[in-house]
């Protein structure tokens, strides 16, 4: 600020106002895809909240999903300050986006406003801002001057090894002793790659222990007979996730005509079924307002397990409820196709990788690379 008003001597004492505008899920999802944060939107939430309490005229504004949301904010913020009397000089970052171009050039000539502008450039920006007479500026410091990147950052390990030793081979041999003997070489500490893990499947297994079995506590059954057979234990449950952590459903079958219309009668008669209640087994609200009543088919569960992902999961990616019915990706792009629909429920979800799950690498980030990505993590 002093540069730009040289003979100002009061720059110091200005309040300096900074607003963020910004989605924060969107964004955090794009940090933690690329390898950058290690959590996600709770990361960036995080630092907003910390930003914010670092000056108290720092604001950090999460306008949620939709480009145009922080388009409209920043726009409209913009419009409000610039013409302020209070206001001596607004630094706008919008260089990356050619978008705010028309909506600059209402300023571009205006004598009373081009002055208190200054545009920040923080990615690389576009040429069609060069067209504008605004004052630019960087601050290589503080934000970004390339991209992001579009595929993870390898991340590296440093294996744990025997620190060398200090008596070297050639030292040994010309301290002219002749009962020394040359240190054998220790393997140095390595440098691993966590993309080069080999995947669960190819992991050793441990052996049995047959102990375990011979040591079982022996049951009595009703009828007086000893049973040392072991226990037969519940299948692990699961749910799959992507090599970035973000949870994907599996796909369903074929479409069942005659199954999904002996659903849609019942429901024309008894109104909307409960979920909890037909797909988990259970339902404990005391007063549930959906149909409960006779149990489904096979089929007529199948099909409506179909219309429960409709309903999008408010933890998406992020969810590891095993029992959760609703939906974590869109079902269009899990079926390998790209939706078209105008009001996807999940359209925040498109970006996923599910290459893993349909079992080639032709879709988005999976694409890059040819690894097994579905992951069980057990509940």
């Amino acid at each position: 600020m002093q540069r730009i008003y040289p003979n100002n001597s009061n720059v110091q004492g200005l309040n300096i106002f900074v607003q963020v505008v910004l989605n924060t899920e969107g964004l955090g999802r794009k940090l933690y895809a690329v390898g950058m944060v290690p959590r996600g939107p709770p990361d960036i939430t995080a630092f907003g909240e910390s930003f914010s309490i670092a000056q108290p005229l720092f604001s950090f504004v999460n306008v949620g999903q939709g480009k145009e949301m922080a388009d409209h904010k920043v726009k409209e913020l913009l419009r409000a300050m610039i013409r302020s009397s209070s206001c001596k000089h607004v630094i706008f970052g919008p260089t990356h986006d050619a978008g705010y171009v028309p909506f600059l050039q209402q300023y571009n000539n205006d004598a009373e406003v081009a002055p208190k502008l200054t545009l920040l450039d923080t990615q690389p920006s576009h040429p069609a801002f060069d067209a504008l007479a605004f004052r630019r500026t960087t601050f290589l410091t503080v934000f970004r001057a390339e991209n992001l990147p579009t595929s993870p950052i390898p991340r590296t390990i440093q294996a744990i090894g025997p620190p060398p030793p200090k008596t070297t081979p050639s030292n040994a041999q010309t301290s002219g002793d002749p009962g020394l003997t040359p240190s054998p070489k220790l393997p140095a500490a390595s440098t691993v790659s966590l993309c080069d893990a080999p995947p669960p499947s190819e992991l050793p297994k441990p052996p049995q222990d047959w102990t375990a079995i011979v040591t079982t506590r022996p049951r009595v059954t009703p009828g007086g007979v000893i049973d040392i057979s072991p226990r037969k234990t519940a299948p692990r449950r699961f749910v799959l996730v992507n090599k970035y952590d973000e949870r994907v459903d599996t796909a369903h079958g074929p479409k069942d005509i005659i199954a999904e219309h002996r659903l849609h009668e019942r429901m024309a008669n008894q109104g909307k079924l409960c979920n909890r209640f037909h797909l988990l087994g259970r339902c404990l609200l005391p007063e549930c307002e959906y149909g409960h009543g006779e149990r489904l088919s096979p089929a007529e569960l199948a099909q409506l397990r179909i219309k429960a992902r409709s309903i999008r999961c408010p933890k998406l990616g992020f969810c590891r409820d095993v029992d959760c019915f609703a939906g974590h990706v869109c079902r269009t792009n899990l079926a390998g196709r790209d939706c078209e629909a105008a009001k996807c429920q999940l359209v925040m979800t498109h970006h996923y990788d599910v290459v893993s799950f349909l079992g080639h690498g032709s879709r988005g980030m999976g694409a890059q690379t040819h690894s097994v990505l579905c992951v069980a993590e057990t509940i």
